[in-house]
């Protein structure tokens, strides 16, 4: 019996002028199916199969730029590649997962397909993003998503070729969990002495792209919520993010942190690259992946989905606070 999903609590700080002190509310990711609307919707999606009859396979693939827009982070594709895999499983047709023509590949122990050259070229990124319970809207959701894939190419073996960024519909499996860690093994990192748990800090896009300086508020306000959610852990605990301007500033304050001081970039958004920031983004994703726990603290309602689709793949205790920088 497939088990629908619903909202999921993430805690909520609102920065308030009342002697320093934060009011901490609940705040809830963007899912698109709950309990009311997840049958509707499947039938809606299994209708729609009639349309994709020509459809063995439908593969999301992860590259810099698309037709349309460049790519977006990481963490959005790994929540599109779970939708597209729970939607095929539903219409009975493969799924797939190529990321051979992003740097992300050089890091993976992993052999994906070529892509024909005139496929790969017109490839456009779906920009639908799933946010809203209400069954109605839930529809015109899947509709939308329905529509994309009739726009999208076609190879002489069925195969479709997409990039959507859609919140998985159903609560994450183990069977979907284990085919995503079997994308992400890696051909150049170490092992590292455990255990410890992660604080991950997102502190955005204004540090992480534009180089903006951090303030001392911030970093003070951030160094208090580690410290109260930190304190009874016995184990070493790992602090990484996209600023180390922010990391290393956070050291200064709690020097018993590890600190993780990679050199990062943004996987998406137009932003250039080079291969070591990518090795450094996936070394951090890696490090992750074997934490007992992860606490992320983000400038973003949604959360961090870098963190937070790790977390789900390896089943690792997650904590989020929304704290806007």
């Amino acid at each position: 019996m497939t088990s629908w999903i619903n909202t999921r609590p993430i805690k909520r700080i609102f920065k308030e002028k009342i002697e320093k002190k934060e009011k901490i509310k609940n705040c809830y990711e963007p899912y698109l199916f709950n309990s009311e609307s997840g049958r509707s919707i499947s039938n809606n999606i299994r209708k729609f199969g009639i349309y994709l009859t020509d459809v063995k396979k439908i593969v999301n693939v992860y590259k810099p730029y698309y037709k349309n827009i460049p790519a977006s982070g990481l963490g959005d594709f790994i929540r599109g590649s779970y939708f597209l895999y729970q939607y095929c499983k539903l219409l009975g047709i493969e799924f797939e997962v190529n990321m051979k023509y992003h740097m992300i590949n050089t890091v993976l122990d992993n052999t994906f397909n070529d892509i024909e050259s005139c496929i790969l070229e017109n490839i456009e990124h779906s920009n639908i993003v799933n946010c809203n319970t209400n069954m109605d809207l839930c529809i015109n959701t899947i509709d939308n998503i329905n529509s994309y894939l009739l726009r999208c190419n076609i190879d002489d073996h069925g195969v479709l070729y997409v990039c959507m960024k859609v919140y998985p519909m159903f609560i994450i499996t183990e069977e979907e969990r284990l085919f995503f860690k079997n994308i992400f093994k890696y051909k150049v990192f170490k092992s590292i002495k455990e255990p410890y748990s992660i604080i991950h800090i997102r502190s955005g896009d204004r540090y992480l792209i534009n180089n903006e300086i951090v303030s001392h508020k911030y970093i003070k306000d951030v160094v208090e919520i580690i410290k109260e959610n930190m304190k009874d852990k016995k184990e070493n605990i790992m602090l990484i993010g996209d600023s180390n301007d922010v990391k290393n500033k956070i050291i200064k304050m709690i020097p018993s942190l590890l600190l993780s001081n990679n050199e990062i970039s943004h996987m998406g958004e137009g932003v250039n690259v080079t291969l070591e920031t990518v090795k450094n983004n996936m070394e951090d994703f890696y490090i992750m992946s074997k934490a007992l726990s992860i606490l992320s603290i983000s400038m973003y309602e949604h959360g961090s989905g870098f963190s937070k689709w790790c977390a789900e793949t390896y089943s690792i205790p997650y904590k989020c606070f929304y704290f806007p920088s």
